[in-house]
C-alpha cells in the first residue's frame, strides 16, 4: 500500500511539474519581452535622432543611411510578431509618410501607408487590445512631425493608383495627425494645402475638409477614423483650448491715464491733476519685468514764499516726466483675467514754478498691483484693459544743473529744498495688447 500511495503521489508530481515550469518561464519571458521591447524602441530612437541630424538622410543621399534606419523592421511592423508594439498608430503613419519622402524606392512606404488607412481601424483595435506602452510617448511622433514634407507626400499619395475616397481621406488624417504633433506646422500646411497662409491657429480648413468629405461619401468606411482624430467641434475646441493655455513668453505694451495723490511735505510743494502713461512688460513664465514713462499736468506753486528768493507758480501748466523699473508675478492667470503684484523703483522730476531751471527730483521705492481684463483676438494676442495701482515712497530734494549754476551765479544763494519725504499714490487705466507663446509653440519653433 505505501508503495502504490508513493507511486501515486510520483506521477501526480510529474504530471503536474510541466505546469509549474510553464508558468515560471511564461513569466520569465513575458518580463523578458517587455525589457526587449524598451530596449528596441529605445535603439530605435537613438538611431533616428543620429539618422535625421545627419546629412546623409537627406536628399539624393537617403537611399543609404535612411533606408537602413527603416528596413530593419519595415516588413514585420504590421505582422504578427511584436515590433508592431513599439509604436502608436501616429508613429506607424508618420514613419511611413517620412519615408516615402526620402526613399530611393518608395514603394514599401507607399504600401505602408495605403495599409494603415485601409486598415486603419483593425490596427488600432489590435494595438489597444495588446496594451500599447508607447501610445502616450508622442517625443518621436512629434520629431517626424516636424520632419515631414507635407506637400512631397501628399502629392505623392494622390499620384497613387487608389480610389479617390482613398486620396481625400489620407488628406484630412494626414493633415490632422501632423497638426496633433506639430501645431506649428499649421502655418505651412494652410498655405500649401489651401492657397494661402494666415498667422495664428487656425483649424477651420480641416473641418471644412470633412464637411466636403462625408458630403461626397455619406457611407465612408473610413469615417469613424476621421471622426475620431477630426471630432464634430474640433476648431472651436482647440482654439480655446490654445488660447486658455498659459504664456510662457509675453510682450505687451499699453497706453492711458492716471490720477496722482501727494501726501507727506513733498504734497505741500507738488501737484498733478492727472497723468499720461505709456507702459510696456515682458513677461517669462510668471516672471515680468516692466517699464512705464509718464508725464502730467497740474497747477504750479510758490517756491520760498514770502523769502528774498521767493520764486512764483502761477497758472496752470505743471508738467511732470516720470520713469518706472519694476519686476513682478503673475499671482493668478486665465483666460481672461490676470493678477500681477508689482515692486519696482520710481524716479520722477517736478518743474513747479515760472522758472523751468528749477526742478525738484524724487526717487524711491514703490509696491503696486494690477488685474488685466483680457480679450483674446487670436491663440498670440490679446486685449486687455489694465487697472493699475502704484505707491511710491518718494524722496525729493530741489535740483539745478551745473550749467544753471555757471550762467546764473546767484542761484547758489539760493536756499535748499530737500530732502523731503512724500508719498505718492497713482490710480491709472491703461489699454494695450499683449503678444506671447506658450512653451511647446516656443519648443517647436516657430516657422
Amino acid at each position: 500500500m505505501p508503495k502504490a500511495l508513493a507511486l501515486f503521489v510520483f506521477t501526480v508530481s510529474m504530471a503536474l511539474a510541466p505546469c509549474f515550469a510553464y508558468k515560471w518561464d511564461h513569466a520569465e519571458e513575458e518580463a523578458s519581452r517587455e525589457g526587449n521591447l524598451v530596449k528596441s524602441r529605445a535603439a530605435i530612437l537613438e538611431k533616428s535622432i543620429n539618422c535625421f541630424s545627419e546629412i546623409g538622410c537627406y536628399g539624393q543621399f537617403a537611399s543609404g543611411s535612411l533606408r537602413d534606419f527603416f528596413s530593419s523592421f519595415e516588413s514585420e511592423l504590421l505582422s504578427k510578431d511584436s515590433n508592431a508594439t513599439l509604436f502608436s498608430y501616429d508613429e506607424l503613419f508618420l514613419m511611413y509618410a517620412v519615408s516615402a519622402q526620402f526613399y530611393g524606392d518608395k514603394s514599401a512606404a507607399w504600401a505602408g501607408l495605403v495599409g494603415l488607412m485601409e486598415n486603419a481601424l483593425s490596427i488600432k483595435d489590435s494595438l489597444s487590445r495588446r496594451n500599447n506602452p508607447f501610445a502616450q510617448d508622442s517625443a518621436f511622433a512629434q520629431s517626424l512631425a516636424l520632419l515631414a514634407n507635407y506637400t512631397g507626400v501628399e502629392d505623392g499619395f494622390v499620384e497613387l493608383d487608389v480610389p479617390r475616397e482613398l486620396k481625400d481621406a489620407f488628406r484630412i488624417v494626414f493633415e490632422a495627425i501632423i497638426v496633433k504633433h506639430s501645431r506649428s506646422r499649421l502655418v505651412d500646411i494652410q498655405r500649401d494645402s489651401h492657397g494661402k497662409s494666415e498667422f495664428g491657429l487656425s483649424y477651420d480648413f480641416m473641418e471644412k475638409a470633412c464637411d466636403r468629405f462625408f458630403a461626397r461619401y455619406p457611407q465612408s468606411a473610413y469615417g469613424e477614423l476621421i471622426r475620431e482624430y477630426v471630432p464634430e467641434g474640433y476648431a472651436q475646441a482647440n482654439m480655446d483650448a490654445h488660447r486658455a493655455e498659459k504664456k510662457w513668453f509675453m510682450f505687451s505694451m499699453g497706453l492711458g491715464g492716471g490720477v496722482p495723490f501727494f501726501g507727506g511735505e513733498n504734497g505741500e510743494t507738488v501737484d498733478a491733476s492727472f497723468e499720461f502713461l505709456f507702459n510696456g512688460e515682458i513677461q517669462i513664465w510668471r516672471v515680468l519685468f516692466g517699464f512705464g514713462f509718464a508725464g502730467g499736468l497740474g497747477p504750479k506753486k510758490t517756491l520760498w514764499e514770502g523769502s528774498d528768493h521767493e520764486m512764483e507758480g502761477d497758472g496752470f501748466g505743471f508738467l511732470m516726466g516720470q520713469l518706472e523699473i519694476f519686476l513682478g508675478m503673475a499671482v493668478y492667470e486665465s483666460k481672461f483675467v490676470t493678477f500681477d503684484v508689482l515692486a519696482g523703483i520710481g524716479v520722477a522730476d517736478y518743474t513747479m514754478t515760472d522758472d523751468p531751471d528749477y526742478t525738484i527730483q524724487a526717487f524711491g521705492p514703490q509696491f503696486g498691483a494690477q488685474v488685466d481684463f483680457k480679450l483674446p483676438l487670436t491663440s498670440f494676442v490679446d486685449l486687455f484693459f489694465r487697472i493699475r495701482y502704484f505707491i511710491t515712497l518718494e524722496t525729493a530734494e530741489l535740483y539745478v544743473p551745473d550749467t544753471v549754476l555757471e550762467k546764473r551765479p546767484e542761484t547758489r544763494d539760493f536756499p535748499d529744498y530737500g530732502p523731503v519725504d512724500g508719498i505718492r499714490h497713482s490710480i491709472a487705466i491703461i489699454i494695450g495688447y499683449s503678444a506671447g507663446f506658450s512653451k511647446s509653440m516656443l519648443t517647436e519653433g516657430m516657422r
